[in-house]
């Protein structure tokens, strides 16, 4: 996927998060799936958003002989 569809559906999930997560009419009912699912959607989309970017995590491990 290109960045701009990571993107489009990011704001899709995040959109999905917003609404309840079953609804009924009448007879009919629909389901979306449960906040933990949608959750580790966005992480996936995230991760790979960031990938795409060239954002690689980094930590600084400062080492001193002083003290400090």
């Amino acid at each position: 996927m290109t960045l701009s569809e990571l993107q489009a559906e990011r704001d899709k999930i995040l959109k999905a998060l917003s609404m309840p997560h079953s609804l009924t009419a009448g007879d009919k009912s629909v389901t979306r799936q449960t906040s933990v699912e949608l959750r580790e959607s966005l992480a996936v989309v995230d991760s790979e958003i960031a990938r795409l970017q060239g954002s690689t995590g980094r930590t600084f491990v400062i080492q001193s002989d002083r003290g400090i």
